[in-house]
């Protein structure tokens, strides 16, 4: 086991299915068969659609975000431990003007 992984990683995409803004509220995330949970640390985010507010400090593994989706940081500092992929500008950990997040304060602290 590679160190600092997750056993118990789990891949979320958002669908906003709950209050259709909130990291937390589980109804969110399209996660089959549960209807609960959103991503934390080891676990990826997928992000094709909406807008989430982060709402607080997380850490997750891997973020991607694609087709019409955003992250609003809401102030808040998000860290990456893997990869985070943009398919307006690829893999890696640049940011430019497509990053499709939002912050009026907050971080993105991406490793590895």
């Amino acid at each position: 086991m590679v160190a600092g992984s997750n056993a118990y990683a789990t891949t979320y995409t958002w669908d906003g299915g709950g209050d259709g803004s909130t990291w937390t509220n589980g109804k969110n995330w399209g996660l089959p068969g549960t209807g609960s949970g959103h991503p934390s640390t080891g676990d990826t985010a997928n992000i094709p659609t909406g807008a989430p507010i982060l709402g607080a400090n997380r850490t997750i593994a891997t973020l991607n975000i694609s087709g019409t989706g955003t992250l609003n940081l809401g102030g808040n500092t998000l860290t990456i431990t893997s990869d985070y992929l943009n398919s307006f500008f690829g893999l890696g950990n640049s940011f430019n003007r497509y990053a499709n997040i939002t912050r009026t304060t907050g971080v993105i602290n991406a490793a590895g």
